[in-house]
């Protein structure tokens, strides 16, 4: 396997096609009126034995193998494809099959890759071939007679292992290395390389070369073009000297793949990543205790530095610092959970080549894998979903982010920069100067804490809510588990949560609110004070009062006394969801009938104007910023402002606001709005065909193809606005 840094042309510059979306939306461009589609979703692209798909399916364009050996992508995105005895080129979504007796008559093409000119080096087991797009020339090497392995640097030195001969009795033949003028071979007499099979190779930011030597199994060396420096379990920070991968990160960290974790060198410090780190608590994870785990085959690095990590049997493990996500056959268009090589382009597109190990080193490059494996399954193609269409507007989730998910259904600013957050199953989290602070349950099993609401209290205590799972406290660097018969609380169905100003705990649940402190706790449900037991959330105004939202109205807890506003005597409409309060005492309350404004004692409509604007909107959240602005988040229909003359609506066709269901709105300290939104409502990008469900007439290949394009997108994201606020 080969350093995707060496495999791929070195040109940076941006792809101007256009990214291929999930999401057919038209985007009004209001600056000019013209329309245009936004591109959010990930793009996919699959080649084996039996079809193309390429935006759509054509099972005419075959390349007859599942077993691909190499792959190498130009710097037009044309790919090359070492399939069997052939090289193919796709460009332009058709195959151009190279005559093999131009390149040699090879029984294998072993390996392929571009330098920065553009020429195409090809290794086969009769030798070495150099293309410029028209031609093949033969390249006479010293030592290598089969080719296994190329790598070329970014000074287009070409490094070539391989074997004596193509025999199956071949011995290893070291390292042939062109230097721009000549070809020389090292080897274990010439040289002080220490084992003549030399296998996976990658440069590290100083030029330097790191192999994995041996039969996969005698650790890593490191080549500066004079100095031999040999790596091992015994004397450094591997833990196995079985070594099938090396990539380099942006900031010249070496990273090690071996079957069972991944080891990461700094030039003076080793950090191990097991197994059980990497794979479990992924999201989209489907590992237990009681699942074997399986064998580490590849990694490669991106030119964000999130690592993708290849497994054999459950798929691929995409590591962006703290953030972990799983993509396997059951979430994705992936077409095999063995991840034999994977590679990164100059587009950042990320190659993935499917299929298991050959059991015998030698058979790698001796024998035809086609038919040893069903999980051979051709190449597949995945580019990151992209985001960048609106720059005030920071779409943020497993990939754009290290955040440990996306489904965030409560956000706090405490008012010391921080922004905490509950989490569907990755528990409380605060985000502070660029870091994300993650606080979790100890026991808290595959499925995490499935959080709903979030308190932090004015001395920094911190209490999160699960449905079913009861009340969290975190103590130290954890989340603590608060047995209702312990602490007081009556039902552990926890809708939401307040630390109010005099230091007591009031939990909301399905049968009303409890108030808490000292291990006592107080219960109000419709007979002693709530309009309904049915509340949704808690909030504390100016004067110290609890504002309580329920099915009914808002009740209203003044330091032990109650009132209420409700719809007989206050005219306030709907379930109420939310209430606030600005800057200049007036109260403002969200429900399912709209947007309400306290006038007096009486609450009065305040209705939805301007072009293109819904006229009905069912209000979720609320919160208010330092200009008086409401920003408000509707259950289907995406954001909204209201600056109390004009109104402004935030959807997928002119903002990051791409999923309709708001969960929340919280104002940080520096101005920035924080939006938590999943897809739901009228911009979501559902599709009528579901999985379990058959529609009239059954879909083709390319339909389901597309239907796991589209699930396997995030369907909810933290977004952060960062205009003039």
């Amino acid at each position: 396997m080969k350093s995707s840094s060496a495999r791929f042309n070195n040109d940076k510059t941006n792809s101007n096609n256009m990214k291929k979306s999930l999401f057919i939306f038209c985007l009004v461009c209001i600056s000019s009126a013209v329309l245009a589609q936004p591109k959010w979703g990930s793009e996919w692209k699959l080649f084996g034995a039996n079809y193309v798909f390429d935006e759509e399916m054509d099972e005419g364009l075959k390349l007859e193998t599942n077993f691909i050996r190499d792959i190498a992508v130009d710097k037009n995105g044309d790919i090359y494809f070492a399939s069997g005895n052939r090289l193919i080129l796709y460009k332009d979504k058709k195959y151009n099959v190279y005559k093999t007796k131009s390149y040699g008559s090879p029984k294998y093409v072993n390996s392929v890759a571009i330098n920065s000119k553009g020429t195409l080096y090809v290794g086969t087991n009769k030798g070495l071939y150099t293309f410029n797009g028209s031609d093949f020339v033969h390249v006479s090497l010293p030592g290598v007679s089969n080719v296994a392995e190329i790598a070329i640097n970014k000074d287009d030195h070409v490094y070539v292992s391989g074997f004596s001969s193509d025999a199956i009795n071949a011995s290893g033949a070291g390292l042939s290395v062109y230097d721009g003028t000549e070809w020389k071979n090292y080897n274990t007499k010439n040289s002080e390389l220490p084992y003549r099979f030399v296998e996976d190779m990658a440069f590290d930011k100083d030029g330097n070369v790191w192999m994995s030597v041996g039969l996969e199994d005698r650790g890593v060396v490191k080549f500066d073009g004079q100095t031999w420096l040999f790596f091992n379990s015994e004397n450094s920070g591997l833990k196995s000297n079985t070594v099938r991968d090396i990539e380099f990160d942006s900031e010249n960290n070496a990273w090690f793949c071996t079957p069972k974790g991944v080891a990461k060198y700094n030039g003076q410090e080793w950090y191990t990543y097991g197994l059980k780190d990497l794979l479990y608590g992924t999201m989209f994870s489907q590992l237990t205790k009681w699942v074997d785990i399986p064998d580490l085959m590849s990694i490669a690095i991106d030119e964000n530095d999130v690592a993708w990590i290849g497994t054999e049997g459950e798929g691929v493990i995409r590591i962006q610092g703290d953030g972990k996500s799983q993509i396997s056959v059951d979430n994705s268009p992936l077409t095999s959970n063995y991840i034999r090589k994977i590679y990164v382009d100059h587009e950042n597109r990320k190659w993935f080549l499917t299929g298991m190990m050959a059991e015998n080193w030698g058979d790698r490059f001796f024998k035809d894998m086609d038919e040893a494996s069903g999980s051979f399954k051709g190449a597949v193609m995945y580019k990151d979903p992209d985001y960048g269409h609106y720059p005030d507007w920071s779409i943020m989730n497993t990939f754009t982010s290290d955040q440990p998910g996306n489904n965030f259904y409560s956000l706090q600013n405490t008012g010391d920069g921080s922004m905490w957050m509950a989490t569907a199953g990755f528990g409380a989290v605060e985000y502070k100067e660029g870091k994300w602070n993650i606080y979790q349950d100890p026991n808290r099993g595959i499925t995490g804490e499935m959080l709903n609401c979030l308190t932090v209290g004015p001395n920094g205590e911190c209490y999160a809510g699960a449905q079913m799972k009861g009340l969290y406290k975190k103590e130290g660097n954890e989340l603590i588990q608060k047995p209702k018969e312990e602490f007081g609380y009556k039902n552990k169905n926890i809708k939401d949560l307040l630390v109010d100003d005099e230091g007591y705990l009031w939990v909301a649940h399905i049968a009303g609110v409890d108030r808490c402190k000292d291990g006592k706790c107080d219960q109000f449900n419709k007979k002693n004070g709530l309009l309904s037991n049915n509340v949704f959330y808690l909030k504390q105004d100016s004067k110290g009062r609890v504002l309580i939202t329920t099915t009914k109205g808002v009740s209203i807890y003044d330091h032990g006394s109650w009132s209420s506003w409700d719809k007989k005597a206050n005219g306030l409409l709907g379930y109420v969801y939310d209430v606030t309060e600005d800057a200049n005492g007036t109260f403002w309350a969200g429900t399912g009938k709209g947007l309400f404004k306290l006038d007096g004692d009486q609450w009065k409509k305040v209705e939805v104007t301007g072009e293109g604007i819904p006229k009905y909107i069912t209000v979720q959240c609320i919160d208010v910023d330092a200009n008086g602005k409401l920003w408000i988040g509707a259950q289907t229909n995406g954001l909204f402002t209201y600056d109390g003359n004009k109104w402004q609506h935030f959807n997928w066709e002119n903002s990051g606001v791409i999923f309709a269901k708001i969960w929340d709105v919280e104002i940080a300290d520096n101005g920035d709005v924080w939006i938590s939104m999943e897809e739901g409502g009228t911009i979501s990008s559902g599709n009528s065909y579901s999985a379990g469900s058959t529609p009239a007439t059954a879909p083709d290949p390319g339909y389901e193809i597309k239907q796991k394009i589209k699930k396997f997108d995030p369907s909810a994201s933290l977004v952060i606005y960062k205009g003039n606020n």
